[in-house]
């Protein structure tokens, strides 16, 4: 079995769970939760 296969398919996985993590971070972030209260 070739290691760069796995090293790949572990980067596109990876890439695409930070992907889904910003994508809901900035939600939160445009949603205003993150606004420091009074």
């Amino acid at each position: 079995t070739s290691l760069g296969v796995w090293v790949l398919l572990f980067l596109g996985v990876l890439l695409v769970l930070t992907y889904l993590l910003k994508k809901e971070y900035w939600k939160d972030v445009k949603y205003g939760i993150w606004r420091p209260r009074d």
